[in-house]
C-alpha cells in the first residue's frame, strides 16, 4: 500500500505536470499562431484584416462612399456577432474578412479560436473540432454558420460560401504562421476592384487604413508580383500615425494606380464623411506639412488660372483665377482676396495685362465665345467692354505689341475662319489686311521680331501655318513642306545659318525655315506627335540647348546633339511642361495627372518638393514661385 501510495505521490504530480506543460505548449502554440493575409490574398480575390474589426466595422457604416472601394456594407453586417465578441472581452481581436470573387458577392470572417468565444451555448465549441461540423449561430436574427479550419473558426452568412472557402484554406498553406504579421488594419488585393486597382497579372497590394481627424486614409504600402523575391515597400508612416506626411486633398476620383518602379510615390486614396473621395499622396519626405503651400481657396473648382498680374496701386504682382461659375478672382501675393466678380460668359484662353491709356495703370483683358473683356483694378469693364466681335470667336485671343508701336492689338480668328485685328478703342483695324484661316487652331497666336522683320505666327492643329507680317500680307505659308507639330512653337536660330526659324515636325525632326528656298531637318531621334520641344539655355553656358519631351522621357541635346540632360517621368507627359531658369539651375516641371502633382526634374534627380497640380499652374521668378491650383484649391510653392 506505501509502495502504491508513494508510487501514486511521484506518477500524479508528474502527470499533472505534464498535463499542464501539454495544455501550455498548446495555449502557446495556439494563441501564437496568427493570420496571414498576403498569402490569403493570393487565393482571393479580396482579403481585409483587421486588429480591431469593431472599429472597422464602425467605419463602414459612417462612411457611405466606402462601398465602392470594399464592401462596406458586407462588413457592417457582420457587426451584430462582432459586438457580441466584444463584450466576452476577447483578448485579442485579429480578424480577416475574405471575399471571393470579383462581384464580392460572398463574403466570410476568419478569427483564431484561442482568441474568442462565439455566443454559443456549446462547450465543444471551444474545442477543436473536425473540418466537416459545422455550428449554427444565431443573433439579431442572423444565422451565422461556423466551422473550425486548423484552429481558426470561419463564419460565414451563406453555407455555400462557407464550405468553398474552408476547402481553399484546407488546401492552401502559409495562411497562418507564428509571429504577429501585421497590425492595424489592412487590406490586400489581388487582380482588379473596378474603380479602385488597376493590375496586370498576378500582384498582390496591400493598403493601410488609417483614420485621421475625420477622414479616411487608404496608403498603398507594397505590391507583390510572383516574380519578385520581395515586396516594394513605401517609407511611408504606420498604421496610427499620418502626422508626418499628413496627406493633403486632391481632385476627386477614386483611382489608386499601383507602383512601375522603386521611385515611383504610391499613392493613397482620402474619403470624407461628406461623400466626397479624393487622392491624396505618401511620399518619402516627412518634413512637408500638407497645407504648408496652400495660398487660398475658391467657391468653386479653378477653371482658368493662375495669371500673374501687375498691380499700379500696389507696386506688386496679383494673381487672377477663373472659376467654374465664370467668377474672376484677384489676389495678392499673400492669399489675400482683393475682390472677385461673376461673368454671365465663359472665358476662352489666357487673361493679358495691357496699359490702355499708356500712362502706367494696368488692366486685364480676357475673352469669350462672344465678347472681349477689359477689367480695371477695381474689378470694372473699361470704357468700350464688353466688345461684342460680329463673326463671333472660336478660341482664345492673343495681345500682340507689334515692335515699334505704343499700343497693343488683339488677334483672334473668328467663326469665319478669319484672322482679325482689334485695337484697344476697341474697334476693329480698317488698314489690317484680313487673311483666311482654313484649320483649326488652338494655340494662342505667337509673334516674333527680328531685324526689323515681323512675324505672326498662325499655327493650326493639323500642322499647317501662315505667317504674316504687321500689316497681314502673308510672309510665309506652310502646307506642303512639312507638318508642325502644334506642342512645338517657333524660334529664331541661335545655332547655325541653316535656316532663320525652327520647330519640330510631327515625327520629332527639327526643322530649319530659311527666307527664301527649301526647309532643312536634323533628326535627333525618334518622337511621337505628342511630343513637346524647347530651345532654352539648359546648363547656363551662353548657347541654346533642344529639349525634347515625349511619353516618359526628357531629353536635352546641345548644338554637338550630345545628350546634357535626360530623366525618366513617372507618368506620360501629356500637359505643357514648365522649365524654370533660376539662380544657375535648371528644374523642369512635369504635370503627373495620375497623382495631380507638378514634379520638378533636375540634374540630381526628381526633387521632392510637394506640389499639388491639377493642370494649371505659374511660375513667378520675382520671388521664385510656383503657384498651382487644384480642385478649389490655390497653392504657393516657393522653390529653393
Amino acid at each position: 500500500m506505501k509502495k502504491v501510495s508513494r508510487y501514486l505521490a511521484v506518477t500524479i504530480p508528474t502527470l499533472i505536470i505534464l498535463v499542464i506543460a501539454v495544455i501550455l505548449f498548446l495555449t502557446l502554440q495556439n494563441s501564437g499562431k496568427r493570420i496571414n493575409p498576403m498569402a490569403l490574398s493570393e487565393k482571393f480575390h479580396l482579403v481585409i484584416s483587421a486588429d480591431n474589426p469593431l472599429e472597422l466595422s464602425n467605419i463602414a457604416g459612417e462612411y457611405s462612399n466606402l462601398e465602392g472601394l470594399f464592401p462596406a456594407t458586407e462588413i457592417a453586417s457582420y457587426q451584430p456577432l462582432l459586438k457580441d465578441i466584444h463584450k466576452k472581452e476577447a483578448t485579442e481581436n485579429h480578424v480577416a474578412w475574405i471575399f471571393t470573387d470579383d462581384s464580392i458577392a460572398s463574403s466570410a470572417m476568419l478569427i483564431p479560436v484561442s482568441e474568442v468565444t462565439l455566443p454559443v451555448k456549446k462547450d465543444a465549441l471551444s474545442k477543436f473540432k473536425s473540418d466537416s461540423e459545422t455550428i449554427v449561430v444565431q443573433k439579431d436574427q442572423i444565422k451565422w454558420s461556423v466551422k473550425t479550419v486548423d484552429h481558426y473558426y470561419l463564419i460565414s452568412k451563406d453555407n455555400f460560401t462557407l464550405n468553398f472557402i474552408s476547402g481553399i484554406l484546407n488546401q492552401t498553406g502559409q495562411w497562418h504562421k507564428y509571429g504577429h504579421v501585421c497590425s492595424g488594419t489592412q487590406i490586400f488585393v489581388s487582380g482588379t476592384i473596378p474603380g479602385i486597382i488597376e493590375t496586370e497579372g498576378d500582384t498582390v497590394f496591400q493598403f493601410d487604413v488609417v483614420q485621421y481627424q475625420d477622414k479616411l486614409y487608404f496608403n498603398a504600402l507594397k505590391a507583390r508580383e510572383e516574380s519578385m523575391s520581395s515586396g516594394i515597400s513605401a517609407a511611408i508612416p504606420s498604421s496610427g500615425d499620418l502626422s508626418l506626411p499628413q496627406p493633403f486633398p486632391g481632385n476627386s476620383r477614386c483611382l489608386i494606380r499601383k507602383s512601375e518602379g522603386k521611385d515611383e510615390r504610391l499613392q493613397a486614396l482620402e474619403l470624407s464623411k461628406g461623400g466626397s473621395n479624393t487622392i491624396a499622396q505618401a511620399f518619402r519626405s516627412t518634413n512637408i506639412s500638407s497645407e504648408k503651400n496652400h495660398f487660398a481657396a475658391l467657391e468653386q473648382p479653378v477653371a482658368k488660372g493662375p495669371f500673374s498680374v501687375d498691380n499700379h496701386q500696389t507696386g506688386e504682382k496679383n494673381i487672377i483665377v477663373f472659376d467654374v461659375s465664370n467668377q474672376m478672382y484677384l489676389f495678392d501675393l499673400k492669399g489675400n482676396l482683393i475682390w472677385k466678380k461673376r461673368f454671365r460668359d465663359k472665358i476662352l484662353g489666357n487673361i493679358y495685362q495691357v496699359d490702355k491709356y499708356n500712362n502706367g495703370k494696368y488692366q486685364y483683358l480676357w475673352n469669350s465665345t462672344d465678347n472681349i473683356h477689359l477689367i480695371d483694378i477695381t474689378g470694372n469693364e473699361v470704357e468700350g467692354f464688353p466688345f461684342s466681335v460680329p463673326g463671333k470667336i472660336s478660341g482664345g485671343v492673343s495681345i500682340i505689341h507689334f515692335k515699334g508701336y505704343t499700343y497693343p492689338n488683339i488677334l483672334l480668328i473668328d467663326n469665319s475662319k478669319k484672322l482679325v485685328n482689334i485695337n484697344l478703342t476697341p474697334a476693329i483695324v480698317p488698314e489690317w489686311k484680313t487673311q483666311t484661316v482654313n484649320f483649326t487652331v488652338t494655340e494662342p497666336i505667337q509673334y516674333l521680331y527680328q531685324n526689323s522683320e515681323h512675324y505672326v505666327v498662325v499655327a493650326g492643329d493639323n500642322g499647317e501655318v501662315i505667317m504674316v507680317d504687321k500689316t497681314g500680307d502673308i510672309r510665309m505659308r506652310i502646307k506642303n513642306s512639312f507638318t508642325n507639330n502644334p506642342n512645338s512653337k517657333f524660334y529664331f536660330n541661335e545655332t547655325n545659318s541653316k535656316g532663320n526659324l525652327i520647330t519640330t515636325d510631327n515625327y520629332g525632326n527639327l526643322i530649319y525655315i530659311p527666307k527664301f528656298g527649301n526647309v532643312k531637318k536634323t533628326v535627333f531621334g525618334t518622337y511621337s506627335q505628342a511630343h513637346y520641344f524647347f530651345y532654352e539655355d539648359y546648363d547656363f553656358d551662353g548657347n541654346k540647348d533642344f529639349f525634347f519631351m515625349d511619353d516618359k522621357k526628357i531629353s536635352v541635346f546641345n548644338r554637338f546633339k550630345r545628350i546634357v540632360f535626360e530623366a525618366n517621368t513617372l507618368a506620360p507627359i501629356s500637359i505643357k511642361p514648365l522649365i524654370i531658369r533660376n539662380n544657375g539651375k535648371t528644374r523642369i516641371g512635369v504635370v503627373n495627372p495620375q497623382t495631380s502633382l507638378l514634379e520638378l526634374y533636375e540634374k540630381t534627380g526628381m526633387s521632392d518638393i510637394i506640389i499639388p497640380c491639377s493642370g494649371e499652374y505659374l511660375y513667378y521668378s520675382g520671388s521664385n514661385t510656383i503657384f498651382s491650383v487644384q480642385d478649389k484649391k490655390l497653392y504657393s510653392t516657393k522653390l529653393n
